[in-house]
């Protein structure tokens, strides 16, 4: 079977909640069974210290981006490029 990808980017300024987001996507993956990697840099040198700081005040957290923050999705469709012959 052909191992397909799918990149979520997470985009905004600084101190908007782009951390929050990224916790509450990857854990609901995960606890949905998807394999998920993530690269926490440049604020943390490995996604058990993300965790840990994500652990800290969640709820306060996530109310907080939610009474603050509008979130936009946006599903983009990338073409491959043909296989030359």
């Amino acid at each position: 079977m052909m191992n397909k990808n799918i990149k979520i980017t997470i985009a905004g300024q600084v101190d908007y909640g782009k951390s929050t987001i990224v916790d509450l996507i990857k854990r609901f993956l995960r606890k949905e069974g998807f394999n998920v990697t993530f690269d926490p840099r440049p604020d943390f040198t490995a996604e058990v210290y993300f965790d840990m700081e994500m652990d800290k005040n969640r709820g306060l957290r996530t109310n907080a981006v939610k009474q603050q923050v509008k979130i936009s999705l946006e599903e983009k469709q990338l073409c491959l490029k043909a296989i030359e012959k």
